[in-house]
């Protein structure tokens, strides 16, 4: 299990929805959240 950076929800990595941004592989609970990630990664960054 793993947290989607944007909204928060702990989803299941492997049905997740991912990316790889910096060279680090990030995942999420559907498409919008991970759209809004894309538009804008920094800001979900820690």
């Amino acid at each position: 299990m793993i947290k989607d950076p944007v909204c928060n929800t702990i989803i299941n990595y492997k049905s997740a929805n991912s990316i790889i941004y910096d060279d680090k592989k990030y995942y999420f609970c559907c498409a919008v959240c991970k759209w809004v990630f894309e538009k804008e990664p920094t800001q979900f960054l820690k």
